[in-house]
Protein backbone atom coordinates (compact mmCIF):
# COMPACT_ATOMS: atom_id res chain seq x y z
CA UNK A 1 0.00 0.00 0.00
CA UNK A 2 1.39 3.54 -0.82
CA UNK A 3 1.71 5.53 1.97
CA UNK A 4 0.40 8.98 1.40
CA UNK A 5 1.18 12.57 2.56
CA UNK A 6 -0.61 14.19 5.14
CA UNK A 7 -4.38 15.62 4.51
CA UNK A 8 -4.22 13.56 1.40
CA UNK A 9 -6.72 10.65 1.06
CA UNK A 10 -7.63 8.59 -1.75
CA UNK A 11 -9.79 5.18 -2.33
CA UNK A 12 -8.77 2.10 -2.62
CA UNK A 13 -5.28 3.13 -1.62
CA UNK A 14 -4.52 -0.55 -0.56
CA UNK A 15 -4.56 -0.77 -4.44
CA UNK A 16 -1.81 1.53 -4.70
CA UNK A 17 2.12 0.69 -4.31
CA UNK A 18 5.60 1.91 -5.46
CA UNK A 19 5.58 2.28 -9.13
CA UNK A 20 6.41 4.40 -12.24
CA UNK A 21 5.74 4.80 -15.70
CA UNK A 22 7.87 6.05 -18.49
CA UNK A 23 5.63 8.35 -20.45
CA UNK A 24 8.37 9.74 -22.92
CA UNK A 25 11.86 9.89 -23.52
CA UNK A 26 12.49 12.96 -20.94
CA UNK A 27 8.94 12.40 -18.40
CA UNK A 28 7.83 9.72 -16.24
CA UNK A 29 5.02 9.37 -13.88
CA UNK A 30 5.80 7.74 -10.33
CA UNK A 31 4.12 6.72 -7.15
CA UNK A 32 6.01 7.50 -4.26
CA UNK A 33 5.54 6.43 -0.68
CA UNK A 34 5.29 10.04 1.28
CA UNK A 35 8.69 9.35 3.51
CA UNK A 36 10.37 9.07 -0.14
CA UNK A 37 9.22 12.27 -1.79
CA UNK A 38 11.93 14.63 0.06
CA UNK A 39 14.80 11.87 -1.22
CA UNK A 40 13.35 11.80 -4.87
CA UNK A 41 13.95 15.50 -4.92
CA UNK A 42 17.40 15.65 -3.33
CA UNK A 43 18.19 12.98 -6.12
CA UNK A 44 16.70 14.81 -8.73
CA UNK A 45 18.77 18.41 -7.74
CA UNK A 46 21.91 16.48 -7.27
CA UNK A 47 22.01 15.05 -10.95
CA UNK A 48 21.31 18.44 -12.43
CA UNK A 49 24.73 20.26 -13.37
CA UNK A 50 22.72 23.02 -14.59
CA UNK A 51 21.13 26.25 -13.16
CA UNK A 52 17.45 25.11 -11.95
CA UNK A 53 14.76 27.40 -11.02
CA UNK A 54 12.19 27.29 -7.86
CA UNK A 55 8.69 28.73 -8.38
CA UNK A 56 5.95 28.75 -5.57
CA UNK A 57 2.23 29.23 -6.19
CA UNK A 58 -0.29 30.30 -3.84
CA UNK A 59 -3.99 31.29 -3.81
CA UNK A 60 -4.96 35.09 -3.54
CA UNK A 61 -6.84 35.70 -0.59
CA UNK A 62 -10.83 36.00 -0.71
CA UNK A 63 -10.61 39.77 -0.61
CA UNK A 64 -8.21 40.31 -3.98
CA UNK A 65 -10.86 37.69 -5.64
CA UNK A 66 -13.60 39.34 -7.49
CA UNK A 67 -16.98 38.12 -5.65
CA UNK A 68 -19.69 37.75 -8.62
CA UNK A 69 -22.87 36.39 -5.56
CA UNK A 70 -22.57 35.67 -2.36
CA UNK A 71 -19.70 33.08 -1.34
CA UNK A 72 -19.03 32.48 -5.27
CA UNK A 73 -15.97 33.84 -6.96
CA UNK A 74 -15.70 33.98 -10.88
CA UNK A 75 -12.19 32.89 -11.02
CA UNK A 76 -9.11 31.58 -9.02
CA UNK A 77 -5.84 33.53 -9.27
CA UNK A 78 -2.65 32.71 -7.74
CA UNK A 79 0.20 34.50 -6.64
CA UNK A 80 3.35 33.10 -8.16
CA UNK A 81 6.93 33.59 -6.75
CA UNK A 82 9.68 32.40 -9.33
CA UNK A 83 13.64 32.13 -8.04
CA UNK A 84 15.97 31.41 -11.58
CA UNK A 85 19.43 30.26 -11.93
CA UNK A 86 19.36 28.64 -8.61
CA UNK A 87 22.59 26.34 -7.98
CA UNK A 88 22.16 22.70 -6.63
CA UNK A 89 23.17 24.18 -3.30
CA UNK A 90 20.48 26.92 -3.16
CA UNK A 91 18.14 24.38 -4.09
CA UNK A 92 19.25 21.92 -1.70
CA UNK A 93 18.83 24.63 1.47
CA UNK A 94 14.85 25.34 0.02
CA UNK A 95 14.59 22.23 0.14
CA UNK A 96 15.89 21.02 3.68
CA UNK A 97 14.35 24.26 5.11
CA UNK A 98 10.83 24.24 3.56
CA UNK A 99 10.69 20.57 2.02
CA UNK A 100 8.20 19.13 5.00
CA UNK A 101 5.94 22.39 4.22
CA UNK A 102 6.46 21.69 0.65
CA UNK A 103 5.56 17.91 0.86
CA UNK A 104 2.79 18.11 2.80
CA UNK A 105 1.15 20.84 1.60
CA UNK A 106 0.86 19.90 -2.65
CA UNK A 107 4.02 20.04 -3.72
Amino acid sequence: MLNLVKGHQVSLVENLFESFTKLTEHHLMANVHAEKILEVFQHFIAIHDEPLFFILELPVSIDREKVIAKNIIKESHKDVYYIDGCSREECLALLIRYGDLLINDGL
